[in-house]
């Protein structure tokens, strides 16, 4: 990327971001060590803070609104029989915009899965490593499978992370 990262702890890491940050700009490795800083800590004189919003928002209070309950456009049935929720993976940060680019994530979530609950995989004859294909009325995809304890069962789920998956668009 053209930038000379020259780092010899991570100490000079923290010290760039502290420095780029206002909100962490009073806090630094030497103060660390003596206790934790609860940011913000916009300089080296400020204790921290405790906590944000103690008498009042930056933007006045927040405002809560009920919510009606609407249901869902479509339910499972014979044809569609699982609901598919879709969602984010814990390695990558909001869309992949800012994690893609590391190379160093492939190693913990290379590509995308499906999980499905154990239950379910048993029914359809899926094993995990399985290439399911994912269908609804408005498309299909095709993803590798993972038999998963924390689905619940009529529940499949995947990310919309990647576009050879992509879920969201079809």
């Amino acid at each position: 990327m053209g930038y000379p990262m020259q780092y010899a702890t991570a100490s000079d890491i923290f010290d760039e971001m502290a420095a780029l940050t206002p909100s962490y700009r009073g806090i630094s490795y030497a103060r660390l060590e003596r206790g934790g800083i609860q940011w913000p800590c916009p300089h080296s004189g400020h204790p921290g803070t405790a906590y944000l919003h103690k008498d009042n928002f930056s933007h006045g209070p927040g405002k809560f609104n009920p919510v009606v309950y609407v249901p869902p456009a479509e339910l499972p049935d014979a044809g569609y029989p699982l609901l598919l929720s879709t969602g984010r993976r814990y390695f990558h940060y909001h869309t992949g915009t800012m994690t893609w680019r590391t190379g160093a994530l492939e190693v913990h979530y290379g590509n995308e899965y499906l999980e499905i609950n154990q239950v379910d995989a048993a029914a359809l004859g899926i094993t995990d490593g399985d290439i399911a294909q994912v269908s609804s009325r408005c498309g299909l995809v095709k993803v590798e499978t993972r038999i998963s304890k924390v689905v619940p069962q009529g529940l499949v789920f995947t990310s919309f992370l990647f576009p050879e998956v992509a879920t969201s668009t079809n």
